[in-house]
């Protein structure tokens, strides 16, 4: 009876399982959450910056525009990390001046658990040339 119960392949498949598959399977799973949130953190970054300049653009006077502007932008990235920052470049002072260029920018490093990437997102648009001085 004990030699017929050792020869039995009923429940190997379930032992299989949890010995080769999991151990296996929990690694890769890993890695694709980690590439997936860095990803997302590249999207919002890009995000960030676009719509940043939008806010600055639509804006009744340009430190209105530059402190909505850079809320909206910090908001976006704030979950990236403490080292991603935002900054905003005009080429004229005040920044919504008529042919001025508006750049917005985050730098940083995502964490996304078992991997990191530095990433530099930069999007410029020019103040259009027939509105007024604001």
């Amino acid at each position: 009876m004990l030699f017929s119960r050792l020869r039995d392949d009923r429940g190997s498949a379930t032992l299989e399982f949890i010995v080769f598959a999991i151990p296996l399977i929990t690694p890769l799973v890993a890695g694709a959450v980690a590439l997936m949130r860095i990803h997302e953190g590249e999207m919002r970054a890009d995000f960030a910056v676009r719509e940043a300049i939008h806010v600055l653009k639509a804006a009744s006077d340009s430190p209105t525009g530059v402190l909505q502007g850079t809320y909206i932008a910090k908001n976006a990235i704030k979950d990236l990390g403490d080292g991603v920052t935002f900054t905003f470049d005009c080429s004229t002072t005040p920044c919504l001046t008529p042919g001025a260029r508006v750049t917005a920018r985050v730098t940083g490093r995502i964490d996304g658990g078992l991997f990191a990437r530095r990433v530099n997102v930069t999007h410029s648009e020019l103040v259009d040339l027939f509105a007024e001085t604001k």
